[in-house]
């Protein structure tokens, strides 16, 4: 930016796509009952969602657990491929029994770079593979019942998928189901399915932008159209939030479990007033989670200072200002 009038431009601009997208909100919520009707007939189901009691969560656990799985990953360093990756994987059940998992990635400990971009997607895989083999040892050791996952199945599915057939494996002999749960939905199921009744500014919309504030709180929309093989997609309002909550359950299930009943059960496991995720998943999250100093001073303490200044540190950090 060289002055003012550069900030006032910007401004303008902003302003001008706050409009556009305003206009296609006010749009949209003109016909919410038209658009209600038309997820119910053509997309799947909508229903209330119950919160069970105390004795209803114990009754259906029957003496088993839940648990939760989720990674982290933090980069140190300088840009690719001068930087390393310190990736955490952890499963907890609500006992409190834990399995860990943790590897060391860096582009500098490969014979050939695969560039930038492959590095990226040759790293999630990785972080993908920890977090399956974790739910794989919590199933093996401690038998939950249900298995919640920190976003969708399919992630699993393809980026490790080998360790996601061992996991359903293992989920199948234990009578665990796993559960995807999707805070931040990109999928576009209901522009796909309702197709050129929607608006031309809403076709191919994702299922966050259409759903937003459609589902009334504490109902349920399950998805009746296969699009993902193997997996059941539903979505989730669970409190005042209006964003949607994504759910990925296997087709093939324990014979004794009923999907509306787990509904009501993640449903029950929500916090009312929160962002629609359930509680458990915010806790694994948080043990997981790693801070930014305390990796690099681990990082640090195993690197001689001659290795971080030639292969690690950024330029940036040896900044006057």
């Amino acid at each position: 930016m060289q002055g003012p009038g550069d900030i006032h431009r910007l401004r303008e601009e902003i302003s001008r796509l706050d409009g556009i997208l305003g206009e296609r909100t006010r749009f949209l919520e003109g016909r919410r009952q038209w658009l209600r009707e038309q997820v119910a007939s053509r997309v799947g189901r909508l229903r209330p969602l119950r919160r069970l009691s105390a004795e209803e969560m114990g009754a259906w656990l029957a003496g088993r657990s839940l648990a939760g799985v989720d990674g982290s990953c933090n980069l140190v360093g300088g840009s690719y491929p001068h930087y390393v990756a310190v990736m955490a994987a952890v499963g907890r059940t609500t006992r409190g029994e834990e399995a860990w998992a943790w590897e060391v990635w860096s582009p500098l400990d490969r014979d050939e770079r695969l560039g930038e971009d492959a590095d990226e997607m040759a790293r999630r895989r990785a972080l993908s593979a920890l977090e399956a083999r974790v739910a794989a040892q919590v199933l093996e050791r401690y038998s939950p019942r249900l298995l919640l996952v920190d976003g969708p199945l399919v992630r699993l599915r393809i980026e490790a998928e080998q360790e996601w057939e061992n996991l359903f494996a293992q989920a199948r002999r234990r009578r665990t189901l796993p559960v995807g749960v999707i805070e931040s939905v990109g999928t576009s199921v209901v522009a796909s399915l309702l197709g050129e009744d929607l608006p031309p500014s809403w076709r191919g919309a994702f299922d966050r932008e259409l759903l937003w504030g459609l589902l009334e709180p504490g109902e349920l929309l399950t998805v009746e159209h296969p699009h993902r093989p193997g997996l059941r997609t539903c979505f989730m309002r669970a409190g005042r939030d209006p964003a949607p909550t994504g759910l990925d359950f296997p087709t093939m299930v324990p014979a004794d479990e009923n999907l509306d009943t787990v509904a009501d059960v993640l449903y029950t496991l929500t916090p009312q007033g929160g962002r629609g995720i359930p509680l458990w998943i915010d806790l694994v999250d948080a043990r997981v989670r790693l801070e930014d100093h305390v990796v690099r001073a681990l990082v640090e303490s195993g690197i001689s200072r001659e290795n971080w200044l030639r292969f690690l540190a950024s330029r940036r950090e040896r900044r006057p200002f």
